[in-house]
């Protein structure tokens, strides 16, 4: 069965580099993901340690 709700964890940025360095990395890979052809699924970027 399909969740179309379901969170799955993709990767952490979590860099030394500072807050802005690491949500840019984030959107850069959020915006690759979704360009690719054939997706239908979300990416988004949130602040913090991933919590299930």
């Amino acid at each position: 069965m399909r969740n179309e709700n379901a969170r799955t964890h993709v990767a952490t940025f979590d860099a030394k580099d500072g807050e802005a360095y690491n949500m840019g990395n984030c959107q850069i890979a959020e915006e690759l993901f979704q360009k690719q052809s054939g997706v239908t699924v979300k990416y988004w970027c949130e602040k913090g340690q991933f919590k299930k």
